[in-house]
């Protein structure tokens, strides 16, 4: 059992050891960068998708692809503007809005890890026929190909 001395030279500096210990941490915590939100607002033709690039001192993730080629390249720009390492993007929905530009983002950035869940995975493995058919009006002004990732 840790006892605690109560005189007041001893209390004195356990205050002294927990403030400096507190502050130490402060300032370590302090020199590390915030993470950045950047987020792309799609226009009504792509569904106002959003996709957000999080991205600290030198790596980004991109959270969603947006749907068109154009919102792919717009996106893209946002990594290249924020001069950071793309590692990962990540599909956070089934529907062809939030990934149909990965492969785009892929061209641009080959290193970075297209990822999901098993969940969203199985449903756009499920839904993708039926997508396709209702979409390929749109998908082929946009896209000219289905998405060879999938």
């Amino acid at each position: 059992m840790l006892a605690l001395a109560t005189n007041d030279e001893n209390t004195m500096n356990l205050r002294t050891l927990l403030l400096s210990t507190l502050l130490a941490s402060n300032i370590a915590i302090a020199d590390e960068p915030p993470l950045t939100l950047d987020v792309y607002n799609a226009d009504s033709n792509s569904f106002h998708v959003n996709a957000t690039l999080v991205y600290g001192r030198t790596d980004a993730i991109l959270i969603d692809t947006g749907f068109t080629k154009a919102d792919a390249l717009r996106i893209a720009a946002k990594v290249i503007d924020s001069g950071k390492q793309l590692k990962t993007i990540f599909i956070s929905q089934a529907d062809p809005d939030y990934y149909f530009g990965a492969e785009v983002l892929q061209q641009f950035f080959p290193e970075a890890e297209v990822i999901t869940t098993p969940a969203v995975h199985q449903k756009i493995a499920a839904k993708l026929k039926g997508k396709l058919a209702f979409l390929t009006p749109k998908w082929v002004k946009t896209h000219q190909k289905t998405p060879s990732y999938l």
